[in-house]
C-alpha cells in the first residue's frame, strides 16, 4: 500500500512540475499587494519594459540583500527592465527593505506582498529567490534559481 502511494504521489508531483514549466512559459496571471495595500496584477505592468519577476525574497536573506546592492549599483543597465520584487515577509520588514534600497517611488521597480502565498501557485517555484525574466511580448526568456551574479541577469 505505501509504495502504491509513493508512487501514485511521485507520478503527481511529476505531472504538477511539467505543468508549472509548461505555465510559466508566458507571463503567468498574478495578484499581489503594494505596500499601500493596493492589488498589482499581472496587468499593472507597463507595457514596453522587461519584466524581471523576483520571487519569494526575504529582506533578511544575505543573497536578496546581494541582488538588491547589485540591482542598485548598475540602474543605466536596466533603463528598460520593470522589476517587481515579490515576498511573503511581514510588511514592516519589507518597507525597511524597500527604503535601505530606496526602491520607493522609483518607476521601475515595484516591492509587492504574497499576501494568500499564491507566487508558489502561479510561478512553480519557492526557491529563495527566483528569478522570472519575460520579454515586452510576455515569453519567459529565463529562469534562474538561487543566487546569480548580475553579468548573468544581463544576458
Amino acid at each position: 500500500m505505501f509504495m502504491s502511494w509513493l508512487g501514485y504521489s511521485s507520478y503527481r508531483k511529476i505531472q504538477w512540475k511539467a505543468a508549472a514549466e509548461k505555465m510559466v512559459q508566458r507571463l503567468p496571471r498574478f495578484t499581489f499587494y503594494t505596500l499601500e495595500g493596493k492589488p498589482f496584477t499581472s496587468a499593472s505592468l507597463p507595457p514596453g519594459y522587461t519584466a524581471l519577476v523576483i520571487g519569494h525574497f526575504d529582506p533578511d536573506c544575505d543573497h536578496c540583500q546581494y541582488m538588491a546592492g547589485q540591482i542598485n549599483s548598475h540602474p543605466d543597465l536596466f533603463t528598460h527592465t520593470f522589476f517587481v520584487m515579490a515576498t511573503s515577509a511581514d510588511s514592516a520588514s519589507v518597507r525597511r527593505f524597500a527604503h535601505r534600497y530606496q526602491w520607493v517611488g522609483r518607476e521601475n521597480i515595484q516591492v509587492v506582498l504574497d499576501k494568500e502565498h499564491s507566487f508558489y501557485k502561479s510561478f512553480g517555484t519557492a526557491m529563495v529567490p527566483c528569478f522570472f525574466v519575460y520579454n515586452r511580448d510576455g515569453a519567459l526568456k529565463k529562469k534562474i534559481p538561487g543566487e546569480i551574479k548580475i553579468e548573468h541577469l544581463l544576458d
